[in-house]
Order: structure tokens, then C-alpha cells, then sequence
């Protein structure tokens, strides 16, 4: 390691000159306002109007209450029941997919509740292959206000057939006004980070070879003399004849719509890690700095932004490395690729309303591979980020939305970023790049459990004749652990949800209670109970609960089969001050040091093996935007801000990392276990190293007819991913009595493919829970029996990324399990109406050796000892393929 340092400080030391020049604009913003407007009637100002009601529908109004023009649409709501809006349904039929905008404008008078769907801009979506998706918003804020926008943006994963696009005002009561609404395809003209952006007209100057950065394996990021990145480890330049492409440090002023700017390159040297670069912008007066330290095969990248300005800044920093070439592609994930195209861009991405554009990577790493090279950038697991991988624009690039402040007293108008770059081998593209991910980071995906098992909610094991039938090993219970779990190796583990403070209500709760003014005063009225623990939360949540970009606690009210609440969304973040009579937040309520040491090494038998932590990327919590100033200023973490205000604030799932971290380090300090539910989910990656057991509740089979409804392929790829090898418990809610034997089956072989754990719950998640009545668990206890034992054989194997083995049927997929001697092979027919059949060829680079004592586990059959094996399934069916694998004797 120290000789790659000395190595990367003597090419820094014999630098080029440094010339200083101005900012370079190497991209102009277009504005989404240049895509034409294609809804017809988009002010209300048609008699005739094309709109249409949803429900109990609309009145247009020339009243003078319009934004422009002489007329807009008035929505009056008097109760909490009647639903009131306008839609108009728009028809693209795209052959490829292409991001979509909408906007509208509202003002609104005595909007009850909170910030929600119930008053947005709403979209519905139907793809061309018929699938959907839902529900897509921007909230307008409640209370009184004039004209606000909103917008909707949508980069889909599909071609899109028509859309849906609603302003709806429901379960409020209060008046709003709609007006000027738009809804554009952003088709015309080159795209980068999903905005539309124009080539400068004079070119990117194209100076010579400058600096760089030489890790191991001859892995070797080259600057030019002002700071534009010309080659990164295989890569080549582009063509002669071609534009430079926009490349190094980019900034763009979100709040400003600013272009996006190459800042002037004032200092390159050698530091003790590495290379040293200090780059400013005087347009945007900012300031950043970065450190690139050449390790093993990557090259790691850490850097500091800051304002100059002492205002509230929403700053995009890009790095964006060139990579051009014929054949090349993006990876969405293990299984799917798409060619990279001349003015797309190529990436995968979730919505959670934070950032320049409302998206971030759910993934923390990703891929572009080409004949003969590949090229990945990654961010640090266990570190939160917003931020965005892509490629556009000849570039692979990384981007991290930044909110600068004052109100940061530990990091005041600053923020950090990290990130890492590397090569992976083209052939595997995603797949190599995954193992080289965990080989980056072998902590965050430590696997601590001993015995592994699916996942048990009921009140004791006890009451479940011959349990051991079932594999159950992970118990979800209350404060004390069940005296029978011991005994069949069951691991039990206290229920904590601090995301939320459930104040509950008898019945439906009081008019007045149902209302935020009633809440909060309800809320103030427990600060003396003389229930300790209601006391104590209630002063916890006056603490902890986030606030919105007018200072409003973010609350709602739950009617939940347990009972009706108002619910308050919390930080738990175990800094947040500790304020009034009490001096408690929301973390202290739920673990502390107190709490763990008096439930582990107190005496208390048995023993609880650890901490289940509930709805960990669960509901809307995770994604709420937190702008409350006493959060702010105790922040370790870097601020973002929202798409819609541009205003710094805390996206509430970093404060649930700083709670994780804490709670996870602590009890791994003790020897204590973390199984966390709705894990991997969306988009928060960095929650998984402090994770032991993982798992999700979900609804694979359809609660209405209990038919087969799995997800789709790409979630479940995620899961898998981003546990490794860890354990990861699929829990089903259905209506068991819809259910079908044939059906369990199925739902347990598509487990086994991805090396899941099936396990079940309940319909709602309260009533007719299934090892509550035996009718449900001795229907499938064969099922359990004979497909448990082959699961946690792949399982203990732990799952390969590079499978060494494939198959000429783009319809038929493989993952392995395992290394030699044994490996497993699980082989899927993703296609759901006709039989497939296949080769499996295994790759000797990847699994030499001898074939031996091949079968297939799920029949129990001998097959043929051979590298190529013959496969026939019928439709979304699974085959598990074991062998042993022997090296040839040498002579």
C-alpha cells in the first residue's frame, strides 16, 4: 500500500504547469420548459374543458382567483369522506422509455392535516407490456397559502403507454385551487441527470496529459491540466472528431437551475494518501477539495464542498469519467443490460422526493462494460448519501445532492462525499462487479449468524405440535423471549419500531383528536400523565418528531386493525437534543445503554438473543423531508434538500442510520444479534452493515383469489445483492384460507431460487395468523419438511454473484451457491406461460474441475456426471442442481 502512495506522489509531484481559468459551462440547462406542454386545456380556461372528475369532481371559477389567464378549477372539501379532483389521461405509446414531467400550481385555504396525496399532483402509469405504476406525487403543503408548484418527474424503467394525471383534493377538509397544469416528454434533445441540456457552442478545451492516479493491477485515472478526466483504467478517449466529454468535477446550483459548471482546477499535489486536488467557483462561489488514494485495484475518493456565499445553498456535485465505446452496456442489476445510446441516459433509480431531481441509486455500486473492459463507481456502504449513478453523455458519472447551511454547527456550510472507483471483468459484467464490491468492503457484509432458519410471529412456540417440522429459528416477540424457543434452537428478538410514536385513541378517536390541532394538544396533555412509560414518550416525541418546511410536525392519523392513532414520524437519530422536564428523545426510549444493560447480562433466563427492529425501511417514514433546525444543527451526516422547496434538510432515513449504527455496534459488541423487517426495500443500502437477519413482509401470493403474484425479478435481485450471504426471510401476508398447497409450493421453489427463507404471517398483519391455527401450517408442514433443509443448504453455502455457468436461453437463469468441492445450482424459467428447456455450460475459469455425484435435490434424481446439464421447467418453475467438483489428477 505505502509503495502505491509513493508511486501516485512522484507523478503528482512532476505536474504540468496548472493553468488558472475561469468556469466552464460543459453542459447549458435547457429547462424543462422547453418540452412542449402536451395536455390540452392546461389552464381551465376552455368552457368545453378536458378534463374530466375523479369522484365528486370540480368547479371552474373566473372568480380573479386564477394564477393566469381568467379561469382555474376550485376544489371545496367539508369533510374527510368525499374525494374531489380533475384528471386528464394522456396517450404516448413510447417505444423506449423516456422521462416524463408534470407540474402544477395551488393555492389552498384551511387545508386540514398533513402534507400528503391526499392534496397533490397525483400520476397513474401503465407501461406497454400492461404492468403499472402507481401512485406517483408531489404533495402541496396544507394550511393556508398562495400559488405553489409542484412537480412530478418520472424516469421509467419501461416504455410508457399512457398516463393518468390527476390534482386531487382528499381526506382533507378546506378549499384549493388548481391551475396551470403541464405534463412534458423530455425526448427533445440530449439529456444528463434527467435534465435537458444543450452543448456550449464554442468546445471543451481539450488541454494535454496532466496528473494521475496509479492504483494496483495497473488501474490508472488520468487527468488533463484542468481537471477534465481523459482516460480511467482501459478506457480510451473519445474519437478524433468527437467532443470532449464533460468530464472530473462538475457543479450545478440546483436552486438556481444553474448550468453545470467545471470548476477552475487552483491546486493539484501529493498528499499522505494520495493525490490532492482543490478546485473553486467563483460563479457559483464554491469551494471543493478532494483526495483520490490508490489502494489494491480501486482508487478511493473522499471530498469536501463548501459555500462561500454564508446562504442556504442545493448544490449537485458530479464526478463523471469518459466511456465510449461500440457494443457497450449498462447493468441494471444481475440479470438485465441495455445498450448504451447516442443522447440517453442509462441508469436505475428510485423516487424518494429529495435532490435535484426527486431519484437516487438504490444500488451503492454499478456498471458499464464493453469487449475487453468494464468500469464501475461505488459509494461506501455503511456511509448515507443522496446520491445517483448513471451514464450520459459519453460519461459514467456520480452525483450527491447537497444542502449547505449555517445551521450545521458541526459541519456549517459544508458537506463531505465519498465514493470509489474500479475496474470489474466485462465478461460478468454486474456480477463481478458485485464481488468486487463486497471484496472492497468485507465488514459491511459480515455474516455473524450460526444457524439460520425462517421467521416465527405467534405468542409461544409451544402451542405448535412438532415445531422442529417447520426450521424455525427466528423469533419476532415482545419484552421477554419464549421459554420454549431455547429447546428447538429458536432465537428470540424484542420488538423496537422507534420510527414512529403511535398515540392511540379509543375507537376512531374524538372529532377533535382527529384533527392536528386536537393531536398535539392531546399530545401536550400526557406530558404529566402519570403513566411513566406514556408520559416519558409523549416528552421523547415533542423532542424528536420531524417538522416540515413551515415548522409543522409531520403526523397523521392511523385507523389500523389495532386501533386508531395520530401518528407521529420521528428522527431517532440518539443525538437529537434532550429537552423539558425530562431530557429524553425518541432513540433513548427505545434503545440506550440503560436498556441493553438490563436486558443482556442482567440474569434474566432466558435470555433474548437481540434486537428486531420493525418497518426499518417501512411506509413513507424513511423518505420524509426533515427541516427541523435543532435536528440540523446536531446532524453528523450531510444535509440534502427537498426537489420541491430547494431548501437544506435531513432525509429522515439518515437519522434512522445514525439509530441502526448505534444499536448495531452495541449489541455486536455484546455478542447480540440485529434482524431488521421491510430491509432492502427501496433504496437505503447503508442500513445493511449493522444487519444480521434480514427480511421483508410481503404479498408474493394475492390476498383477493390467492393466486401467484410474485414480485418482479429486479426487487428480489436487490435483496439478494445487498444481503451477500447474510440470511433473508421472505414473510407472506395473505388470506391463508385462499390458498392452495400448490400454491406454497411454487412460493417456496421461487424462495429456494434466490436463497430466501419462505415464512408466513397474516392477511393484516394481525388476525388469522398462521401458526396461530394449524388448519393453515399442517396443510403445508411437507412443504416445510422437505424444501427448509435444501434452502438452508444453499443458504449455508452463501450465494455467488459470478455464477460460472450459463445457458443459451435468455429465458432461463442460474445462480450458484457455493464453492468447491460442493456447489449448488438453481436454474429458473422466468418465463410464466410456456415450458423452457436449456443447456447449463459451466465456465473452467470460473468452477474447474470434474463434475461428480450430480442431482437434482428437489426430485431427488441422479443425473449424468457432466459440465453441461440439460434442464427442462415448466413455466416460472425452479430446479436445484448440486455437484461435487474434483481437480484433475496430473499424471
Amino acid at each position: 500500500m505505502r509503495g502505491l502512495r509513493i508511486r501516485a506522489a512522484a507523478v503528482a509531484a512532476a505536474l504540468l504547469c496548472l493553468a488558472t481559468r475561469a468556469d466552464e459551462a460543459v453542459l447549458i440547462a435547457a429547462g424543462g420548459a422547453s418540452a412542449p406542454n402536451v395536455l390540452t386545456d392546461a389552464g381551465f380556461e376552455e368552457g368545453a374543458t378536458s378534463w374530466r372528475s375523479w369522484q365528486s369532481g370540480f368547479k371552474r371559477t373566473s372568480d380573479g382567483t386564477a394564477r393566469s389567464g381568467n379561469a382555474c378549477i376550485r376544489l371545496v372539501s367539508t369533510d374527510l369522506e368525499t374525494q374531489y379532483g380533475a384528471c386528464q389521461e394522456i396517450t404516448l405509446n413510447q417505444t423506449s422509455p423516456t422521462p416524463i414531467v408534470a407540474r402544477a400550481w395551488s393555492r389552498a385555504e384551511s387545508i386540514s392535516g398533513t402534507a400528503g396525496k391526499g392534496y397533490s399532483l397525483y400520476l397513474d402509469i401503465q407501461y406497454t407490456d400492461g404492468s403499472h405504476l402507481w401512485s406517483q406525487t408531489s404533495a402541496f403543503p396544507t394550511g393556508t397559502h398562495d400559488w405553489v408548484r409542484r412537480e412530478v418527474m418520472i424516469a421509467p424503467e419501461k416504455p410508457i403507454k399512457l398516463v393518468l394525471c390527476y390534482v386531487l383534493l382528499r381526506g382533507h377538509t378546506g378549499t384549493a385551487w388548481f391551475d396551470d397544469v403541464s405534463f412534458s416528454v423530455m425526448d427533445d434533445g440530449e439529456m444528463f441527470d434527467m435534465a435537458l441540456v444543450q452543448r456550449p457552442e464554442a468546445p471543451m478545451r481539450s488541454p494535454g496529459a496532466g496528473h494521475s492516479v496509479k492504483a494496483g493491477k495497473g488501474f490508472t485515472l488520468q487527468f488533463g491540466r484542468e481537471g477534465r478526466v481523459l482516460t480511467c483504467g482501459a478506457a480510451t478517449p473519445p474519437s478524433p472528431g468527437m467532443p470532449p466529454a464533460p468530464s472530473g468535477f462538475l457543479l450545478r446550483d440546483v436552486a438556481a437551475q444553474s448550468d453545470f459548471i467545471r470548476p477552475s482546477l487552483k491546486s493539484a499535489s501529493p498528499g499522505p494518501r494520495g493525490l490532492e486536488l482543490a478546485v473553486d467557483s467563483s460563479q457559483l462561489n464554491l469551494r471543493l477539495s478532494a483526495e483520490f488514494s490508490p489502494k489494491v485495484s480501486w482508487i478511493d475518493v473522499t471530498g469536501t464542498l463548501e459555500d462561500t456565499s454564508a446562504t442556504n445553498r442545493a448544490i449537485s456535485v458530479y464526478f463523471a469519467i469518459p466511456f465510449a465505446a461500440k457494443d457497450a452496456v449498462w447493468w441494471n442489476d444481475v440479470a438485465a443490460s441495455q445498450p448504451l445510446g447516442q443522447g440517453t441516459e442509462s441508469r436505475r433509480w428510485t423516487m424518494i422526493g429529495v435532490g435535484a431531481n426527486g431519484y437516487v441509486s438504490p444500488y451503492p455500486w454499478c456498471a458499464v462494460s464493453a469487449p475487453g473492459r468494464g468500469l464501475s463507481i461505488c459509494v461506501p456502504p455503511d456511509r448515507p448519501q443522496v446520491m445517483r449513478l448513471a451514464w450520459s453523455s459519453g460519461v459514467l458519472y456520480v452525483v450527491f445532492d447537497l444542502g449547505l447551511s449555517a445551521a450545521t454547527t458541526k459541519h456549517p456550510q459544508r458537506a463531505d462525499f465519498a465514493f470509489s472507483i474500479y475496474p470489474h471483468e466485462p465478461t460478468w459484467g454486474f456480477r463481478d462487479a458485485t464481488q468486487r464490491y463486497y471484496d472492497m468492503f468485507p465488514d459491511a457484509f459480515a455474516k455473524r449468524v450460526t444457524s439460520e432458519g425462517t421467521w416465527l410471529i405467534t405468542r409461544s412456540v409451544k402451542a405448535i405440535r412438532n415445531a422442529e417440522d417447520f426450521h424455525l429459528k427466528f423469533h419476532e416477540t415482545g419484552h421477554r423471549a419464549d421459554p420454549a424457543g431455547p429447546a428447538l434452537g429458536i432465537q428470540s428478538f424484542r420488538y423496537v419500531e422507534p420510527w414512529r410514536w403511535r398515540q392511540r385513541y379509543k375507537g376512531k378517536g374524538t372529532e377533535e383528536l382527529r384533527t392536528k390541532a386536537g393531536s398535539l394538544a392531546e399530545l401536550k396533555r400526557r406530558f404529566t400523565s402519570d403513566d411513566a412509560n406514556l408520559r416519558r414518550n409523549s416528552l421523547a416525541v415533542e423532542n424528536s418528531v420531524c417538522q416540515d418546511e413551515n415548522g409543522e410536525s409531520v403526523m397523521y392519523i392511523e385507523d389500523a386493525p389495532w386501533g386508531t392513532s395520530a401518528l407521529f414520524v420521528c428522527n431517532a437519530d440518539p443525538a437529537v437534543p434532550r429537552t423539558g422536564q425530562e431530557a429524553i428523545n425518541q432513540a433513548d426510549c427505545y434503545y440506550s445503554e440503560a436498556i441493553a444493560n438490563q436486558r443482556y447480562g442482567s440474569g434474566v433466563e432466558p435470555e433474548q438473543d437481540g434486537e428486531y427492529i420493525d418497518s426499518v425501511e417501512g411506509f413513507t417514514w424513511p423518505r420524509i423531508q426533515n427541516y427541523r433546525r435543532d435536528h440540523i444543527a446536531v446532524a453528523d451526516y450531510p444535509l440534502t434538500f427537498g426537489t420541491q422547496t430547494r431548501k437544506p434538510c435531513i432525509l429522515n432515513a439518515f437519522g434512522h442510520w445514525a439509530f441502526l449504527k448505534a444499536t448495531g455496534e452495541d449489541l455486536h459488541r455484546r455478542g447480540k444479534l440485529m434482524f431488521g423487517n421491510a430491509m432492502f426495500s427501496r433504496f437505503a443500502y447503508y442500513f445493511g452493515p449493522y444487519f444480521d437477519v434480514l427480511g421483508t413482509e410481503h404479498h408474493w401470493i394475492s390476498r383477493k383469489d390467492g393466486s401467484w403474484t410474485p414480485e418482479n425479478e429486479a426487487r428480489t435481485n436487490y435483496r439478494r445483492a445487498l444481503s451477500r450471504t447474510r440470511p433473508y426471510l421472505m414473510l407472506l401476508n395473505t388470506d391463508f384460507k385462499k390458498m392452495s398447497h400448490a400454491t406454497v409450493e411454487m412460493y417456496f421453489r421461487r424462495c429456494a431460487f434466490f436463497g430466501l427463507f419462505p415464512s408466513m404471517f397474516s392477511h393484516d398483519a394481525f388476525h388469522d395468523r398462521y401458526f396461530d391455527d394449524p388448519v393453515y401450517h399442517d396443510r403445508d408442514r411437507d412443504l416445510f419438511k422437505k424444501y427448509i433443509p435444501l434452502i438452508l443448504a444453499l443458504s449455508e453455502a452463501g450465494w455467488r454473484p459470478v455464477t460460472g455457468a450459463r445457458s443459451a436461453n435468455p429465458k432461463i437463469r442460474i445462480e450458484r451457491f457455493g464453492d468447491a468441492p460442493r456447489v449448488y445450482l438453481t436454474v429458473l424459467n422466468t418465463d410464466q406461460t410456456e415450458e423452457q428447456g436449456a443447456v447449463v455450460q459451466l465456465d473452467p475459469s470460473v468452477l474447474p474441475g470434474v463434475v461428480t455425484q450430480l442431482t437434482e435435490e428437489f426430485t431427488g434424481q441422479d443425473l449424468e456426471d457432466d459440465d453441461t446439464m440439460a434442464v427442462r421447467l415448466a413455466p416460472g418453475d425452479t430446479a436445484m442442481l448440486a455437484f461435487a467438483l474434483t481437480h484433475n489428477e496430473q499424471p
